[in-house]
């Protein structure tokens, strides 16, 4: 099979749409909202534009494997759900880059983790091969997706998330690093991948960087949650002049 740019652009369609539904899945999770079904269904066109256009024709120019241009990729995948978030979501622009790269670092991490149930590469220009990879990729996926938003859900992170994200208390650091953890999970799988191959992607970094992004933002939610508490309740405590 010869990848031209159509053919490219007209396969990554279900796997753009897969990677939408796994987003709004995650969106659910962290803030608790859901998007409004017309608005949903129309901003899948401008939402898939913005991500394979580009994306299709690092393919196209073999470009896929360079660090650069994987970095490039989760950020326009990052504006893409950030257009979403604004339009459909009614965020802030600062709200929707921090919950924009949560969600494209959830969704990456997730699918990374599908390595640990792969034999071998799949070699795209066989037709039974490639139909496998987009099975995997799409549907597999959005299972591993729905699981860990369950998991979220079940542990009501999104008391604490929503709490740091419309609360009162200064976390500008806190949101920049949100923003930088697309970037950091690239070069954390690029720098384990000199070493270490495992079907272009080592699954192990993607569960080691979800336990500890996980359980750092949890330690950091859950005081600053407890702080908001006690200062609801006893004002007093906080200005004691």
């Amino acid at each position: 099979m010869t990848y031209t740019f159509a053919v490219t652009f007209l396969l990554n369609i279900p796997l753009a749409f897969s990677e939408y539904l796994c987003c709004i899945i995650l969106t659910y999770a962290l803030i608790q909202k859901k998007p409004e079904g017309k608005w949903a269904a129309a901003m899948f066109i401008p939402y898939c534009l913005v991500l394979i256009v580009p994306t299709s024709l690092f393919f196209v120019r073999d470009w896929m494997g360079n660090a650069g241009v994987q970095l490039a990729t989760v950020y326009i995948e990052t504006a893409g759900w950030m257009l979403v978030l604004k339009t459909v979501y009614r965020e802030t622009w600062g709200n929707t880059v921090v919950t924009g790269a949560a969600v494209v670092f959830l969704y990456w991490v997730l699918g990374g983790l599908s390595g640990f149930f792969l034999d071998g590469n799949y070699d795209l220009t066989v037709p039974s091969e490639l139909a496998a990879y987009m099975a995997e990729s799409g549907i597999g996926t959005l299972l591993v997706v729905s699981i860990a938003a369950w998991f979220l859900r079940k542990k009501r992170l999104y008391e604490e998330y929503t709490n740091f994200l419309y609360g009162e208390s200064k976390t500008g650091l806190w949101k920049v690093f949100f923003a930088l953890l697309p970037a950091v999970r690239v070069f954390a799988v690029e720098l384990v991948n000199e070493k270490i191959i495992l079907n272009n992607n080592n699954p192990m970094v993607d569960l080691f960087l979800l336990l500890l992004v996980y359980g750092v933002l949890n330690y950091v939610f859950r005081c600053d949650l407890q702080k908001y508490a006690v200062r609801r309740t006893v004002p007093g405590s906080w200005n004691p002049s």
